[in-house]
């Protein structure tokens, strides 16, 4: 029967075939490195199994290596690739490289005295950095896919293959020096070659290097390996791979305590990770899910809960981070891992802790917050519920009232209900008071739920240092310990559960958890996986043995990891593992990410929940991708009468030429002309927009980031943090305007075809808060039909830039107040969309709005708004004002002063 470890067998081997970050770009930079000086190369060709080192160089690599053998690395490379390459992320200048493309795991031994080295031919290694940025075409983990398999060394007719590769699918001009092999360059040689010509060159080099271990690998496979003989998994684990449905939890949240309004969507988001094994959020762009992140981690740590909160890139972790600082200002109970800037913080505070104490917290000041939290909840309910009647009471006076009204000659008896409704109108609370009344204990409520977590975590922070000192002063020297060996051994001797109370929150990058965590089974509460579709599934694996529960964060519908390792080889690794092909499509290491197998793994949908509330974008930015992606399930929370698909989006056709080279020079220079424009336009602005240039093509990349840098200042680039780069260097991130050069022209459909990659083109049109600029040199017209490009362009064209309504749904009641208030020169519109909902009347005076929710009058706006909508408008920044018939009929100059007070 398969057990947990053939899983873990699998990832490991895939993540270190994959092995994705080797940091070997020029190993003539490298502190440790040792050049063959031999004619010919006898390894990695099968001459000989081992072969002698010089003892100075081989005692040296061998020392370093055993002092940081979870650091390093040492690597055997073959097939060097030189020259001057340009960088495709932010504004890298060239850069000279002398990398293998082909490198072999190496080892050290010492035998009779003389030092000897071999390798592992038959466990070969693709640096997939270098292969990244050297395939020309832009499917490059198919290009790589086809890259010849190394299984046992290299001879002749594989590399005959390498060359013919390089040539079709590369940058690399010149492979003349490669087909040498096995005869070798030497060290001069190749720093002689590089000297006097930039060109990108293959050439016949070995040297052996002990190099930073791969920043996504260091301590991961070292982890993966000790992973795959545990004797006890956790939950999440044993939930993914063994198959077994887990019974929910019976956790509570308490949502009273969190400052702020949650959505629906959101607060279900807090109970599945308070009662789930296995949960999945869904969040599409700009739907607050680092928010959601940090209300999650603020309620578990106010149930006694530890979280830890992981992603593959510090960006995410750093939106997550500002949200628990700026939104509920816990950044004393964050521990964040792995950035300098957060360590040195961190040293400072506990030494400060350690050395003068903490402001001391009385448990009767808790008390007391909490009581008053229960108190101003318990007025909210009741307010709630007096708002509610209110409102029935309000639907049926209006009846009663309008029925008369329509009545020529009204009996006594009318005349008496309707004297009586009246003087009961004018002797109740206004609807608007009962509003302005929640208002003021909703800020009250989160006041004090603000003072609670402060005092909470002062705390236990108090009684960590009255009972527990020592354990957090081990973990002071951990922090500051130099190598790997002494963190290791004092972090053996913390208890993780005692430095908890202090830091219930920690937020690490994948690759630097171990760094400050021990592999223990349940260690957390919960795990959170940020930006999870860039989550590959073996990186997670230690932080899933560290985890209760895990809570998965991402959108299915954007960019995934990118893998180089081929389907062939992966197969092959399956099989090896005792894992047959039957397991192959749901458990894929390139196919999936840890979204798609946790997705894959759930039960139960409601342990799903998807974020519907888009903040980020004008409606018209998001308008396509929400139809198209996301069944226009998006409530979009900038619905305005002056921005409904009111122009943001801008295209400007350009007549330029895709040259062999992958660049469009016109439509490159017509976007930094943009850019210029932008700059001047925004220079005297106190808050700069900033700018974000994207193409869905490296090359078009590359060229924009040279003729950038040399036409504006590098001071307007951070001023406007402009930013230049693929839809892979965007994803998680967004700017007020977007610049689009789509590079294809009329000739270049084949190349066209790449921008029917869904993920990829989502991400793109996502990115922007305020205005898109598209610069397009192809009709959009000559694409299939089908083509997402040429979906979008038309979805611009057609769209409609007035407000539709239906006529037949204005009442007596709505004509009459628009009419007044036109006449005021109020502009009204009715029955407008905002956030998923009709607003019965949207009013718009300057850059002032306000939503009127008629109540009372018989039809189609008899009844009245929800509580949940009063908030769900409040969250998307617009005041509801609540105007009953009964009211409005009997004193509408009162309504009409209370109207134009909050215009």
């Amino acid at each position: 029967m398969l057990n947990i470890s053939n899983y873990i067998k699998f990832y490991r081997k895939c993540y270190r075939s994959d092995n994705r970050d080797l940091s070997i770009w020029n190993v003539f930079k490298l502190t440790d490195s040792y050049w063959l000086d031999s004619d010919t190369e006898e390894l990695a060709a099968g001459d000989f199994m081992r072969i002698p080192l010089p003892d100075k160089e081989a005692e040296l690599l061998f020392k370093k290596q055993q002092l940081k053998i979870r650091e390093t690395n040492l690597v055997y490379g073959v097939v060097f690739i030189t020259g001057k390459l340009s960088g495709l992320s932010g504004f890298v200048s060239e850069r000279n490289i002398c990398s293998p493309l082909i490198y072999f795991d190496a080892e050290i031994k010492k035998h009779d005295d003389n030092y000897y080295f071999s390798i592992d031919r038959e466990n070969s290694h693709i640096n997939t950095p270098l292969m990244s940025e050297i395939i020309s075409n832009e499917e490059g983990a198919a290009a790589s896919g086809d890259f010849p398999t190394v299984n046992e060394g290299i001879d002749n007719l594989l590399l005959g293959s390498i060359v013919s590769w390089l040539n079709h699918n590369t940058i690399v001009e010149n492979t003349l020096e490669l087909v040498r092999y096995p005869k070798l360059l030497n060290k001069r040689s190749i720093k002689g070659l590089m000297d006097s010509d930039s060109s990108i060159c293959a050439v016949s080099a070995a040297a052996l290097m002990l190099v930073d271990r791969p920043k996504g690998s260091r301590g991961i496979l070292h982890e993966l390996k000790l992973l795959e003989s545990a004797a006890h998994f956790s939950p999440p684990l044993k939930a993914l791979f063994e198959g077994k449905r887990v019974e929910s939890l019976k956790n509570s949240v308490d949502v009273n305590k969190i400052p702020g309004l949650l959505s629906a969507s959101q607060v279900k988001a807090l109970e599945i990770s308070a009662n789930e094994v296995l949960g999945l959020v869904s969040g599409p762009p700009g739907t607050g899910k680092s928010y959601t992140i940090a209300a999650i981690a603020l309620d578990r740590l106010l149930h006694g809960e530890s979280v830890l909160i992981v992603s593959e890139t510090d960006q995410a972790l750093d939106v997550v981070s500002n949200k628990l600082a700026e939104n509920f200002n816990v950044s004393n109970a964050v521990l964040r891992t792995g950035k300098k800037e957060f360590l040195k913080e961190l040293k400072k505070s506990i030494d400060n802790w350690l050395k003068f104490g903490v402001e001391p917290v009385h448990d009767s000041d808790i008390q007391e917050l909490q009581s008053s939290l229960q108190v101003t909840k318990n007025k909210i309910d009741r307010n709630e519920r007096e708002f509610i009647a209110r409102a029935n009471k309000s639907t049926g006076w209006g009846q009663v009232l309008a029925k008369s009204g329509n009545k020529p000659r009204p009996s006594i008896i009318d005349r008496i209900k309707c004297a009586y409704i009246k003087w009961r109108v004018e002797n109740s609370d206004f609807h608007w008071e009962k509003i302005i009344e929640l208002q003021r204990l909703l800020e009250k409520r989160d006041a004090d739920a603000s003072r609670y977590l402060k005092k909470h975590l002062g705390k236990c922070v108090q009684d960590l240092l009255e009972r527990n000192r020592l354990d957090l002063s081990k973990f002071n020297m951990a922090i500051r310990a130099r190598s790997s060996h002494k963190q290791l051994s004092l972090h053996s001797e913390i208890n993780h559960n005692l430095l908890f109370r202090a830091f219930p929150v920690w937020l690490s990058t994948l690759d630097m958890v171990h760094h400050s965590l021990p592999l223990k089974n349940q260690l957390f509460d919960l795990l959170i996986i940020d930006e999870a579709t860039q989550c590959n599934i073996a990186a997670v694996l230690p932080a899933l043995q560290r985890a209760k529960r895990v809570l998965i964060v991402g959108d299915s519908k954007q960019l995934k990891h990118v893998s180089f390792i081929s389907y062939k080889k992966e197969r092959k690794i399956l099989n090896d593992c005792a894992l047959d092909d039957s397991y192959y499509d749901a458990f894929s290491y390139k196919k999936n990410s840890i979204l798609d197998l946790v997705s894959n793994s759930i039960v139960s949908q409601k342990s799903v929940v998807m974020l519907d509330e888009h903040y980020r974008s004008k409606p018209d930015l998001i308008s396509f991708s929400n139809s198209k992606f996301y069944n226009s399930r998006l409530k979009i929370m900038q619905h305005r009468p002056n921005e409904y698909m009111s122009g943001n989006i801008y295209v400007k056709q350009c007549t330029g030429v895709r040259n062999t080279k992958g660049v469009n020079n016109d439509e490159a220079l017509a976007v930094v002309e943009q850019v210029k424009k932008l700059i001047t336009e925004h220079f005297e602005f106190d808050r700069k927009p900033s700018i974000g240039i994207l193409s869905p093509y490296r090359d078009q990349v590359v060229y924009l980031q040279k003729l950038l840098l040399s036409s504006v200042s590098s001071s307007d680039i951070e001023l406007f943090s402009i930013r230049v780069a693929t839809p892979y260097g965007f994803q998680g991130d967004e700017k007020d305007f977007m610049i689009l050069s789509m590079s294809v022209d009329n000739d270049s459909r084949r190349a066209a075809a790449y921008l029917n990659k869904e993920d990829m083109f989502n991400v793109a049109i996502t990115r922007s808060r305020q205005r898109i600029y598209i610069f397009t040199s192809i009709d959009h017209e000559i694409l299939p039909i089908n083509n997402l490009f040429r979906e979008y362009m038309e979805s611009i064209e057609s769209a409609v830039n007035v407000m539709q309504v239906n006529e037949i749904q204005f009442d007596r009641f709505q004509q009459q107040v628009c009419e007044v208030l036109n006449g005021l020169g109020i502009t009204t519109f009715r029955s407008y969309p905002v956030a998923g909902r009709n607003v019965d009347i949207l009013c718009s005076l300057g850059d002032r709005n306000l939503a009127i929710d008629l109540i009372g009058f018989p039809g189609e706006f008899n009844g009245f708004l929800e509580l949940d909508t009063y908030y769900l408008f409040s969250r998307a920044g617009l005041e509801i004002f609540p105007l009953s018939y009964g009211l409005w009929s009997i004193n509408n100059e009162l309504c009409l002063k209370e109207i134009l007070g909050r215009l």
